[in-house]
């Protein structure tokens, strides 16, 4: 999860945004989001979480006003979507100004990050990795479900990006 990956789990991050838990989860969603989770965590574990939070804080403090509201407006169309507790829990709002923002991102360890992907939804998950499969169909229609989850954690470790640069946040990116 890349600097965009770290985005999901930063905030966290995940850019698998989850939805609701009435929802039926499958054997299906638990091996995806299994196999997704256990490379994020990863992924958290083997990172320079410092450098990154300092990566992203020095992006915030060089924009004007006008540039971090629209980026926030496309952070917080994934975060929105973070189960209510850890939303609660970090005050994630829509109104948030770049100063709680950096906040946050200050006071983010790993142990909080693991806290998040635990926290996402299988279903959910699931959910977004089946959305973004279809949108990559060339890369996707020849391989089995273990290879495109390869293809797909592939493409999120690329994207070396800050939380806030002019990259879009979604997977779908």
């Amino acid at each position: 999860m890349t600097k965009k990956f770290f985005v999901l789990f930063l905030a966290c991050i995940l850019f698998i945004p989850p939805v609701f838990a009435q929802e039926k989860t499958s054997v299906s969603d638990v091996f995806i989001s299994a196999t997704i989770k256990t490379m994020a965590r990863t992924f958290v574990a083997l990172e320079d979480i410092d450098k990154l939070k300092k990566d992203n804080i020095a992006d915030l403090n060089r924009m004007d006003d006008l540039r971090f509201q629209k980026r926030y407006l496309k952070v917080y169309a994934v975060l929105k979507d973070l189960p209510e507790g850890i939303r609660s829990k970090y005050n994630i709002r829509y109104d948030m100004t770049r100063e709680e923002v950096i906040k946050q991102l200050e006071n983010l360890d790993k142990t909080k990050i693991y806290e998040v992907i635990d926290e996402l939804p299988d279903y959910s998950v699931a959910r977004d990795f089946r959305l973004y499969v279809p949108r990559h169909t060339r890369e996707f229609q020849e391989h089995n479900i273990v290879e495109q989850i390869g293809i797909f954690w592939s493409r999120v470790t690329q994207r070396k990006q800050n939380l806030f640069s002019p990259q879009k946040v979604t997977p779908s990116s």
